[in-house]
């Protein structure tokens, strides 16, 4: 019976054996979430909560509803393919994976639960609110938004950048977010868009290395700027 049985799993075909998913660490608000697989293989990130949205811009100042699309989520991967990266609002994510030869795709569901520590969203309607303390220093800071959405940087914000590159050893620069245009993304600033795009355009993403400190939703004054590098 062993010997049949061991026979058997052989002569099952390799694509029989869907990839196996698993969430590293938890998923929080403001923090990438990391899904890794045993396989390599392209990515699909879908949440929250729909598959598909009305995309819509704005034109001219008015509002325009486009047609329905994938809601999909700022996602890259990593490790080649055998991983992928993601960040969101809550709620209820879906990553997917299809790797080469298998009939299925492979998928993990996932829950992005409210943040509960740093990096926190500064709304500049509440400004009096401070930032957090914390211990880790400051490397870039990154003002990005969508010119046909929401504009280009407002003078208090460029003056803001050159003060942040001129007096701190930080690197302070603009980045206009490609997605309407066949503009690309360089590496060092994927993690700052997906951030960005997650609170909302504008938004000044400020980094330490890597890793994410702060985002400033729609900065408006020259102080603003200067504290979300405090």
């Amino acid at each position: 019976m062993r010997r049949f049985l061991a026979l058997a799993l052989l002569l099952v075909p390799s694509w029989a054996w869907a990839a196996e998913l698993k969430l590293l660490g938890e998923a929080r608000e403001h923090r990438f979430a990391t899904v890794e697989s045993d396989k390599e293989g392209p990515w699909l990130v879908f949440g929250p909560n729909a598959a598909v949205v009305l995309e819509s811009k704005t034109l001219a100042g008015t509002p325009v509803l486009g047609t329905p699309k994938p809601n999909l989520a700022d996602s890259f991967p990593i490790n080649g393919t055998k991983g992928v990266k993601f960040v969101g609002a809550p709620g209820w994510y879906v990553a997917t994976q299809w790797p080469p030869g298998d009939e299925q795709a492979s998928y993990l569901v996932i829950e992005i639960l409210p943040a509960k520590d740093r990096p926190v969203v500064i709304d500049p309607v509440d400004p009096d609110k401070p930032p957090p303390v914390t211990p880790s220093t400051a490397t870039s800071a990154t003002y990005i938004y969508e010119k046909d959405e929401t504009g280009v940087p407002p003078t208090p914000v460029l003056v803001g950048l050159d003060k942040i590159n001129q007096e701190k050893k930080i690197v302070a620069t603009t980045f206009e977010d490609p997605t309407n245009s066949t503009g690309q993304v360089p590496a060092k600033l994927k993690t700052a868009l997906a951030a960005a795009r997650a609170a909302g355009l504008p938004a000044l993403v400020v980094m330490s290395g890597g890793d994410l400190l702060r985002v400033v939703k729609d900065p408006k004054t020259v102080a603003q700027v200067l504290d979300a590098v405090k």
